[in-house]
């Protein structure tokens, strides 16, 4: 996470009766939203464009109109949490921060923006979450964590930025850990890594937390500059967006949908699909020549511009005769339900599904976005209009 180390200096003008801030090492950034300040150091480590980019994915799945809780994996400034709070009038937010400079720069941000009854800061060490915090609890959570497994990139030799840049106090799995103890069921989380830890955080979610979907990722490419003081100059929705298309990151939005419910899965490192398993509560018995509708337990929120393919799997088919009746299935971008699988018994005997059994697969597909233009003529081809077979008699001829 991208974590500031700052401090704050006061003097009392005993004749103005005022606080004076000391602007030689520090400043003090105008977010441009409801009067909100943020103390940085102007030399040191500051915000860049991932804390905007976490906190605009938020919102967008969120909305303003939010009512409930919230936690924060690492606060750092509280940057995140402090914008959060003011855009989302009915949220409530816990924030934890390990290193202690951090966790006052924090406290000193969250009040002098007058947020002190709607973020609740707590000094914590993010391996302790599951044993210090009660479970599902939360209805939201999010992460901006360190990008680096020690080991990668340059370590700092200051301890404050070696420590928000690498994995030396938390890791990935310490994140991921602390979201499935405290996500209430059906909760969303947000996590932001750069691109390369994308299949480490695939795979870590799938072997480490059993309840989880990784419903959407959002990538981003570009930049991985600084950004200056002038990052702060607007909060809008459109401006937001512009900093994203220029990002090197992506954000994972995670729901857990149903505690029985087995996530799709790759079965080999090069499968073009995922296989789906059945969400059952008991076995379900499919007749011959009959039809069975089968739950998931998940739901998906596709990119626009894409679709999800529902296709039959193969081992199904030859050994047992099942198959998928509109295959391939689609799944388009706006649909928001439980994905089901309208499965066919093709065979003479019943055919047993059982809980979390491989019932079908899902292949991912670019859509292209077509205009039908009404003619009154069509151009003329070798074949012309011929089709259902018309090609056996040449073929047979042969």
């Amino acid at each position: 996470m991208e974590l500031y180390l700052v401090e704050m200096i006061k003097s009392r003008d005993t004749k103005q009766n005022r606080e004076i801030l000391s602007v030689k090492n520090y400043t003090l950034d105008n977010l441009q939203y409801k009067n909100l300040k943020l103390l940085q150091n102007k030399k040191g480590y500051r915000s860049s464009e991932d804390s905007l980019i976490l906190l605009n994915i938020i919102l967008e799945n969120i909305g303003i109109s939010f009512s409930g809780t919230a936690f924060e994996f690492g606060t750092g400034s509280c940057i995140i949490a402090i914008l959060l709070a003011a855009k989302v009038p009915q949220i409530s937010i816990t924030a934890i921060e390990v290193q202690p400079s951090l966790f006052e720069l924090a406290q000193k941000n969250v009040a002098k923006n007058h947020l002190d009854e709607k973020i609740n800061l707590i000094m914590m060490d993010g391996k302790k979450v599951k044993t210090k915090m009660p479970s599902q609890q939360f209805d939201i959570a999010f992460s901006n964590p360190p990008f680096y497994p020690v080991g990668r990139g340059r370590l700092s030799p200051d301890e404050e930025k070696r420590n928000a840049r690498h994995e030396i106090l938390c890791t990935m799995d310490d994140v991921i850990i602390a979201f499935e103890h405290l996500l209430k069921e059906s909760g969303l989380g947000f996590i932001i890594y750069p691109t390369f830890r994308w299949r480490e955080f695939d795979d870590k979610v799938k072997s480490i937390s059993k309840n989880f979907f990784l419903q959407k990722y959002y990538f981003f490419k570009g930049i991985n500059k600084r950004f200056s003081e002038s990052m702060f100059s607007s909060c809008s929705s459109a401006n937001y967006k512009k900093i994203i298309g220029k990002s090197n990151l992506f954000v994972a939005k995670i729901r857990r949908l149903s505690k029985t419910a087995k996530l799709p899965e790759k079965m080999t490192p090069h499968s073009s699909g995922y296989d789906i398993f059945a969400d059952l509560p008991k076995d379900v018995i499919i007749l011959p020549k009959d039809i069975a509708l089968i739950p998931t337990g998940f739901s998906l929120e596709i990119p626009q511009g894409y679709e999800a393919q529902i296709r039959p799997r193969s081992g199904l088919a030859i050994n047992h005769k099942i198959g998928i009746l509109n295959s391939p299935g689609t799944i388009d971008s706006d649909y928001r339900g439980e994905v089901k699988i309208i499965t066919f018994n093709f065979g003479d005997e019943n055919f047993i599904v059982k809980p979390n059994m491989r019932i079908a697969q899902m292949v991912f597909s670019k859509v292209e976005d077509t205009i039908l233009e009404e003619s009154i003529s069509l151009s003329k081809t070798e074949r012309d209009s011929g089709g259902f077979g018309h090609t056996d008699n040449k073929l047979d001829c042969k």
